[in-house]
């Protein structure tokens, strides 16, 4: 099995009004799909941003890509990182969750900030936290 890692930032469309209950729903919704796509990973919400990590077979994180990229709920989407993998760094997380707060906050307005300064290492910085932060 081909093993692939893709990390995105993503602006958040969701209405202030409904945002607690809709982060529940993708939160639970996004553990059974990915579960059955054998996909683990690590999603973080600050408010305004969504920053995750996917890991899984290629054509599965693939799939659930194209499935994130169409969701009206993000916008804005910005690759961080999209490579292969030689090991799985989460495997006991369909998917891990945290929410608002000010690390979460730094760490999403860093790696935005990395990216548009063309800094190579962004993607394995904001992996890595993501990770650290699952683990």
């Amino acid at each position: 099995m081909d093993l692939w890692n893709w990390i995105y930032i993503s602006r958040s469309c969701i209405s202030s009004a409904d945002i607690e209950s809709e982060i529940t729903d993708i939160v639970d919704q996004s553990r059974l799909k990915n579960a059955e796509l054998e996909v683990t990973g690590v999603l973080v919400f600050d408010g305004t941003h969504f920053a995750q990590l996917v890991e899984g077979p290629e054509t599965n994180v693939r799939a659930l890509r194209a499935a994130i990229e169409s969701d009206a709920r993000h916008q804005d989407i910005k690759t961080v990182l999209d490579s292969a993998a030689t090991e799985r760094r989460l495997p006991n997380w369909s998917l891990a969750y945290s929410g608002r707060s000010l690390v979460i906050s730094r760490a999403i307005r860093r790696a935005m900030r990395d990216i548009e300064q063309g800094q190579p290492d962004a993607g394995t910085r904001l992996g890595s936290f993501l990770i650290d932060l699952a683990v």
